[in-house]
Formats: C-alpha cells, sequence, structure tokens
C-alpha cells in the first residue's frame, strides 16, 4: 500500500472518527463492528437476546460460511438456539451477512465507531485483563503438607479372595 493511501486512510479515520460515522468499507467495517461488539464496552448499549443470536448466526456466516455442522448436543439449549440460528440463514452470501451484521450493530447503537475509537485511543478494546489466567495451559498446583486423601473404600487395600461363595463357605484359612 502506497504512504498516500495509508494517510488517505488515517485521515478518513481520524474524520469519522470526529464526525461518527465509520467511512471503512467492507469487509473492514465488518471486522470493526466485530471488534466492537466483542469489546462489550461499558459505554454500549446492552443487546436482546434475539439480537445477540442473530449477530452470532451473521458472524459465523460471514466467517465459516453455511452450517454444515450438525443439530448439536440437544441438552443444550443456547447451543441448540445459536445452531438452529445458523442453519435458518441456509447459503446466505457471506459478503451479505458482513452486511447485514453491519447493519444490525449499526441500528442497535448509531454511535458504535466513535465507541470504539475513543476505547482504542483508552487502550480498552482487544486487549486481555491482566488479571485473567492464560486459557488452555496448566497450573502447577502446591501439594506440600497435604495429606493423601483416605482411600475411597475400606477393601481398596485388600487382597482378592480365592474360591468360596458369598456366604463364606469353603474358604481355606
Amino acid at each position: 500500500m502506497a504512504v498516500s493511501q495509508v494517510s488517505q486512510n488515517l485521515d478518513a479515520r481520524e474524520q469519522s472518527a470526529n464526525s461518527s460515522t465509520c467511512l471503512l468499507g467492507y469487509p473492514d467495517r465488518f471486522y470493526a463492528t466485530l471488534k466492537f461488539q466483542k469489546a462489550a464496552l461499558p459505554e454500549a448499549a446492552p443487546l436482546s437476546t434475539e439480537t445477540a443470536l442473530l449477530l452470532y448466526a451473521l458472524e459465523q456466516q460471514a466467517v465459516s460460511g453455511p452450517c454444515k455442522g450438525s443439530s448439536g448436543w440437544k441438552w443444550s439449549a443456547v447451543e441448540n438456539a445459536k445452531l438452529t440460528a445458523w442453519k435458518q440463514l441456509g447459503n446466505m452470501n457471506g459478503m451479505e451477512a458482513m452486511r447485514l451484521f453491519v447493519r444490525t450493530i449499526e441500528e442497535e447503537q448509531a454511535d458504535w465507531y466513535a465507541l470504539l475509537v475513543a476505547s482504542e485511543a483508552k487502550g480498552e478494546a482487544g486487549e486481555e485483563k491482566k488479571e485473567q489466567g492464560v486459557e488452555d495451559s496448566w497450573t502447577q498446583v502446591n501439594m506440600e503438607g497435604l495429606k493423601k486423601p483416605a482411600p475411597r473404600y475400606e477393601h481398596a487395600g485388600a487382597p482378592p479372595v480365592k474360591g468360596g461363595s458369598h456366604t463364606g463357605e469353603g474358604q481355606t484359612q
């Protein structure tokens, strides 16, 4: 990308932040709205369950394409609802899903771009919180000074009995 194009993009972004309208094109606009939604900023309006379900389905359609999975695990109502919503989109084009995702966010939160730019300026959006642990990693537990747990059953260490019946007949001693 040429230096003039980069400076034009930065100028457009600054102008857009000042006017609270997003001048980004697709798919950049989609990824910016996705970042806004994932950031869950405290200034943002809360989303209804139906809207959150629609946004999940549109995101999956835009990023992964049509749903090819099975009906999922029926015991989890949330996962089942997500999968059903995604399947209902059918063979929708990925760009159409991106457009609908952005439109839904803009209807719910008109000033989403200004909030996103302001949060990035403060360093809130897109960063992991320091107090949270690292996912998918093992943690060493300090076992010093702890007693070994008692056996689960009393007979856990007893040798097996040879011969005999359940009444104890025929046992040799």
